[in-house]
Parts: C-alpha cells; structure tokens; sequence
C-alpha cells in the first residue's frame, strides 16, 4: 500500500518481496472501515466472501447472532497481497523479488538481500512482527508483547453460514471461523503465557472436529500478533534516523480484537503523507494523532475485555437489545472508534444489562442508562 501510494504520487519506489515466504498467515477480514478510507482495495478484482452476519459464544456457550450488510470481508492473503504487488508496480515501484538480510538505517541506508547491498534514502520495515527492518534498527518487538496465534485451513464452510467468533475461559483472545471465497480460516489468539501453542492448536482441532465435523484441513499456519502495552502505545519507537516501521512490524494491532489490516494500511497513508510533503519526521506525529486516539483507549481496556463476566454481560445484553447487537456490528466493521465509544453508550443508552461492564470498562467512571 505504500509502495502504491509513493508511486502513484510520482516517486519510485523499491519493494522487496520475497518470493518463497509463503502467503502471509492471517485470516484475511477487511472492514467495512478499510474499503470506505481506501479507495485502491475497491480497485482489486480479486475473490473475496462478504460477511453480512457473525455468531459470538461466550464461555458458558452462551450466543448472540450479529448481523449487518457488509461488515468485513474475507480474502486470501495471498490473492490480496499479490494484488497490491501488482497495481503498486503498474504505478511505477520497483519490485525486487529477493529475502533483505539486514538493515543499516541512516542518510542513505543501507539494504542487503541475497548477496547484494543497495543504498536508499529512506528505509521502511512493513515485514511484520518479526520485522529484520526493526531487528536491524533495535526496535525489535519485545516477546511479551506477541501473542501465539495457530490456525488451520479449511474446505467445506458455507459462507452463508457467516462467520463465528468464539471465547473461552481463560484464554485472553478468542477463536474464530472466517469463511474465505475457496476455503475458511479457524484460528486462535491467545496472550503471552495463556498456554502453549500445542494447546491452542487442539482446541482448534476439538472446535472444528466437534462444531465442522464435515470439513477438509488443507493446511496449517502459526505466527506472532503483536500487541501495544497497557496504556495502548506501540512497543517499539515507530520511526528513526532514515527509517519508519508500519504495521505489525510497529505494534500497530488492536489489542482487543488483534486486527492488524485496517492499522497497517493507516500507518502506510500516514508516512506516504509525510514523504510526499518531504517530512518523513513528520511521520510519527501522524501515528501520535491519526492512531493513538484509537489505540490506547483500546489497550487499556484490552486486559478487562476477556474477563469471563464481562463477556457473559455482553451477551446478556446483545440477546435482549438491538441497539447492543448495532454497537457490536459496528465495532466488527471498524465503523464505530474507539475514541468515541464511551460517548456514543452514554448518548444512546446502550443497556442497563451493560452499567456494571462499563464502570470496568471505562476506569470506574458511572455510565447510566434507563431504557434498551
């Protein structure tokens, strides 16, 4: 996204890509919110589900169905990124297709790849959480600030159907079911020390094997979500002398929901701004003001969200008011912030099924509410 936007306002860019990594693992949602602020994923005639309704199960078992016309869709990272590839160099980036070893960052920097050194102006990591960019400049994402995440490919889910999102009992995270357009994605996301990764893949295994018992696994996958701290800022200093990170390689994820598209493609039209004005300086202040707004009230609530009663209330409440139920779809599709979300339950009333939630919810503070 970057590299597009670099060229399509007139500079070259140069975008490694390297060719055996594999199709980035990551079940493939896109908000509603992306494709309204990002005009270039409505450009991409590529295979997508639309998903227009989702269950949610608490740890008791308890459900709620939220539905909503569009709320994300869901690709195949390998289609989505190849696309990008594409109109990127149809703009006029230069594609490299070659592994970068190491980084040295500074005015030019210096980028080494598979035997051979180039020098750049400036030099961006967009190589997710183990990013060699950030490794290379010392702001490498700190291990207790990724979270495991294991998931399975599957054959055999009806997209009708809409996907599921599923928590349970001391797993701060949750399991989903994303229905693709050729296959679905079951994952897991869990925080450092919930449990090992073994045990996340058998609940995975005993959630498709009990709930999708006719479906074909086609292939697994395993990675790092990074998450910000508690007060919600990124892990790592999002820029220096000659470089900039984006994305997952900054520690730009929700910290609720661990969506990490919509925050890349942000923080990639955040720099793009500011390196066609001439101030990549001024890159940070965007991430300080276009992100953190968002971000850190999210990371401050993230460690309460998970709490069993938490979830349960939720739920309580979804089941009896739709006004609960269009908060929840809202928030799916990106379209409700985090910054304004404490205004918009006071203003509407969101439930008084909801009073004891928010007083955790939003630091003690009395949020009341007379009618569903």
């Amino acid at each position: 996204m970057l590299a597009l936007r670099l060229a399509r306002g007139g500079l070259r860019p140069t975008l490694f890509h390297d060719p055996e990594a594999g199709e980035k693992p990551c079940g493939g949602g896109i908000t509603a919110k992306a494709f309204s602020e990002f005009p270039e994923l409505r450009e991409l005639a590529i295979p997508r589900t639309r998903v227009d309704r989702f269950r949610v199960v608490a740890p008791s078992g308890r459900e709620a169905s939220i539905e909503r016309e569009g709320m994300f869709e869901v690709f195949c990272r390998a289609d989505l990124d190849g696309a990008l590839r594409r109109a990127a160099v149809e703009a006029g980036a230069r594609l490299v297709p070659a592994r970068v070893r190491s980084v040295a960052p500074g005015r030019p920097g210096r980028v080494e790849f598979d035997g051979e050194e180039s020098e750049f102006d400036f030099v961006v990591g967009a190589d997710g959480a183990r990013s060699v960019v950030g490794r290379s400049v010392g702001a490498a994402l700190p291990n207790p600030r990724l979270c495991p995440s294991v998931g399975i490919l599957v054959r055999g889910v009806d997209p009708a159907a809409g996907a599921t999102i599923r928590f349970f009992r001391g797993i701060r995270g949750y399991l989903w079911v994303f229905p693709g357009p050729s296959r679905a994605s079951i994952g897991i996301v869990a925080r450092p020390g919930d449990a090992p990764a073994s045990a996340l893949r058998a609940r995975v295994e005993e959630f498709r094997s009990r709930v999708l018992p006719n479906t074909e696994v086609v292939g697994s996958y395993g990675w790092m979500i990074p998450a910000p701290g508690p007060d919600g800022r990124p892990p790592v200093p999002v820029s220096g002398e000659g470089y900039a990170l984006l994305g997952d390689a900054a520690g730009l994820v929700d910290p609720i929901t661990g969506e990490g598209i919509y925050w890349a493609f942000l923080s990639a039209a955040l720099l793009a701004r500011a390196v066609l004005e001439g101030r990549p300086e001024h890159y940070r202040e965007g991430v300080e003001e276009g992100i953190m707004p968002d971000l850190r009230p999210a990371g401050v609530w993230a460690e309460r969200s998970f709490r069993a009663w938490v979830l349960e209330a939720v739920l309580v409440a979804a089941a009896r008011s739709r006004r609960v139920r269009g908060l929840i779809a809202d928030l799916a599709s990106g379209e409700q912030r985090y910054a304004t979300l404490p205004d918009r339950i006071r203003r509407r009333r969101v439930g008084r099924l909801l009073t004891p939630l928010l007083r955790v919810a939003f630091g003690g503070r009395e949020i009341t509410s007379a009618r569903r």
